[in-house]
């Protein structure tokens, strides 16, 4: 393994001293300091290994949806933690069949985010997190349900990956709703992904009220601008393929999700007449 090499401008101490005539002496730290830092940041924030070469440069554009999508995805990530408008969300919901490149997009985001501000951020795939949360119940697993949570709930910018995938027992319904709510109490944004369309139907079985719940959408519609994805399944064709392939596959697909906004429907019955957010923990997410 050959060895990193020692910068030449602090000798690996991390801290410049720049001399001034009649002054005392300045340290600052180097800039390879810095560029540590960023690293460190980047590859603590979790994005799993098949998305770290995802850049907002390398995604395909093809439609006029995914256009749309790079382009709004291209100015958050330039103007972040300041959104294009004051009365903006602070977050995104990307909507879209599997394939389409949400992960990707979202990945991309928080990697330039993250390089520019320096700031603290977290990728989350949520059945990985329900499921180190379910492993923490096991008394042989030093690692606690508010140490798994913890940079969750606190880091400047989190991507929850894939939400609505679990099947919504209570747990994990109390789940989604404490993350969700927290981060909003606090005003921390957030990057959503999801597979299932934003419908005005809590009995649609695959639409997100149904996966998510309606206090989980609700919040989210408050937290987030929904913007929908649509094309062809990039698992489905070769690295060679054209744009022009992709849009006759895309054609042949269909589009999934609703290309229009939506709001909030009329709330359905609470389950246990309750309309808080008591958090139980505990083994629940088994049921």
């Amino acid at each position: 393994m050959t060895a990193e090499p020692i910068c030449p401008h602090c000798d690996g101490t991390g801290w410049t001293t720049r001399y001034v005539p009649y002054l005392e002496p300045r340290v600052n730290r180097c800039a390879c300091w810095h560029a540590h830092q960023q690293q460190d940041r980047i590859a603590g924030a979790g994005i799993p290994p098949e998305y770290r070469g995802c850049r907002l440069d390398t995604y395909r554009a093809y439609t006029p949806a995914l256009t749309e999508a790079l382009d709004l995805a291209r100015a958050y990530a330039a103007r972040f933690p300041v959104m294009l408008e004051k009365s903006d969300p602070t977050g995104l919901l990307l909507i879209g069949p599997a394939g389409v490149g949400k992960t990707h997009l979202a990945a991309a985001m928080l990697h330039a985010i993250i390089a520019r501000t320096g700031i603290h951020g977290r990728f989350c795939k949520m059945g990985e997190l329900l499921r180190q949360m379910r492993d923490s119940y096991n008394p042989t697993i030093q690692t606690t349900e508010r140490q798994i949570l913890e940079p969750v709930l606190t880091c400047d910018l989190l991507v929850l990956d894939d939400l609505g995938r679990e099947r919504l027992t209570e747990w994990v319904a109390d789940t989604m709703d404490l993350i969700i709510d927290t981060r909003y109490s606090a005003g921390k944004p957030i990057l959503v992904t999801t597979n299932y369309p934003d419908l005005d139907d809590s009995t649609e079985v695959n639409g997100l009220w149904w996966r998510v719940g309606f206090r989980t959408r609700s919040r989210l519609h408050k937290m987030c601008r929904a913007v929908t994805l649509d094309g062809a399944d990039y698992r489905d064709v070769s690295p060679e393929a054209s744009d022009k392939d992709l849009r006759r596959l895309a054609r042949q697909r269909g589009v999934v999700a609703p290309t229009r906004p939506l709001r909030p429907g009329p709330r359905p019955a609470p389950k246990d007449g309750q309309d808080d957010l008591n958090w139980p923990g505990g083994k629940g997410g088994n049921s």
